[in-house]
């Protein structure tokens, strides 16, 4: 049974968004660690916790700039070995993809925006996914990818990168984001880096479609997201 939670924060504007929610729906304190801000990982974590890996947009091996990264990897590790449940999102995904050995890389192109994502047979059967629709729009943001660690599930995929997310033991990892809400992406679509990064998209992506889908989309994703976040929760 969980009792507490502890999140990694990697960047301001990627905090926990409905994950808090539901961590406060659910009565479970949680602590909220800012690494970018020089907050430092504890060496252990309680075994009735949780660890919440949140995104961030540098990759897994950036440990020059950001030497955080490499802590985080260890502290995943911990966690696996003491089996307390890890919940990874997009950057927090293809962390534990690296500390389970697994390789992560660029794919060939970025995802950004709304896409769909197919739902596995191990997904729909399991603990977190069971009842959902096997196919469904996410909110992605992207360029990397992770190889299927040895001893994970699948649980979802898409044309463009066919490992989304992966369950191992009683830990969750998802290279979508079900925890944005609509305020977060606003913030999101309104910095310079990231108007930049979806400019040099093409292929007719723009801020403008991303906004018109999330209003479209948003309410939908995050009900899936919340029902989701509370499996994770009550599974742990």
């Amino acid at each position: 049974m969980i009792d507490s939670a502890l999140i990694l924060r990697q960047v301001p504007h990627e905090g926990p968004g409905l994950i808090a929610d539901v961590l406060d729906g659910a009565g479970i304190p949680y602590k909220e660690l800012l690494l970018y801000s020089g907050d430092e990982l504890p060496v252990e974590l309680p075994s009735s916790s949780a660890l919440i890996v949140m995104g961030g947009p540098m990759g897994v091996d950036d440990f020059d700039e950001y030497p955080f990264l490499s802590g985080e990897v260890e502290l995943i590790k911990k966690a696996f070995e003491s089996n307390v449940p890890v919940l990874g999102i997009c950057l927090g995904a293809q962390l534990m993809a690296k500390a389970l050995g697994a390789a992560v890389y660029k794919g060939d192109k970025k995802e950004i925006g709304f896409y769909d994502v197919t739902l596995t047979n191990e997904a729909l059967d399991g603990p977190f996914f069971s009842g959902f629709p096997e196919s469904m729009k996410v909110l992605q943001w992207h360029g990397d990818t992770f190889d299927l660690p040895k001893g994970a599930e699948l649980v979802a995929r898409s044309p463009l990168f066919p490992n989304q997310g992966f369950t191992y033991k009683n830990s969750l990892a998802l290279q979508f984001h079900f925890e944005t809400t609509l305020s977060m992406l606003t913030e999101w679509l309104g910095m310079d880096e990231n108007l930049e990064e979806i400019g040099a998209l093409g292929g007719g992506s723009s801020v403008e479609g991303i906004e018109r889908d999330a209003h479209d989309l948003i309410e939908e994703i995050n009900g899936e997201g919340l029902k989701v976040l509370g499996n994770f929760f009550s599974n742990g």
